[in-house]
């Protein structure tokens, strides 16, 4: 007997697309984009930049001659004489913050974003608008917006 060509040929079954927390219960490995890879490195680069120039900020600081030339920078602004230890020691903590911060910001954006969490891709958005406003920081911007990137952040 010839089987009938009335009957549907059966369909392998395929398994359900898996969600981002049912994905993790599992334990499967999310893939991190490419693209987003490429912005972690990024990302790391920039904080070693930004440790490099906290660790000339340092050497300023601590050589006798660098606390003189930045002594004399308070001089020349006009800095009364007993006002300028206070004054120094703020724009060294300042001179200093501006090193560390962004080291940091950029370190948590590239661990962030290799580890595929939400305050990594949040961070680096952030950092990409900052850095927008010298134009470096639009490419980023639109590339960490792409919906496929947001998906692979659990953010859509």
């Amino acid at each position: 007997m010839e089987p009938s060509n009335d009957q549907p040929t059966p369909q392998p079954v395929t398994p359900l697309p898996r969600s981002r927390p049912a994905a993790a219960a599992v334990g499967e490995k999310r893939k991190v984009p490419d693209h987003v890879v490429m912005i972690a490195v990024l990302s790391a680069a920039t904080a070693v930049m930004f440790l490099v120039l906290l660790a000339q900020t340092a050497a300023v600081i601590f050589n006798p001659h660098g606390r003189d030339d930045l002594n004399q920078i308070l001089a020349q602004a006009g800095v009364a004489a007993g006002q300028r230890p206070g004054v120094l020691v703020l724009y060294e903590v300042v001179l200093v913050l501006f090193a560390l911060l962004p080291a940091l910001l950029h370190g948590v954006a590239f661990y962030g974003l290799l580890h595929l969490r939400r305050a990594g891709w949040v961070v680096a958005f952030l950092l990409s608008i900052l850095w927008s406003l010298a134009l470096v920081g639009i490419p980023f911007a639109y590339l960490l917006w792409r919906r496929d990137t947001r998906t692979a952040f659990g953010i859509a």
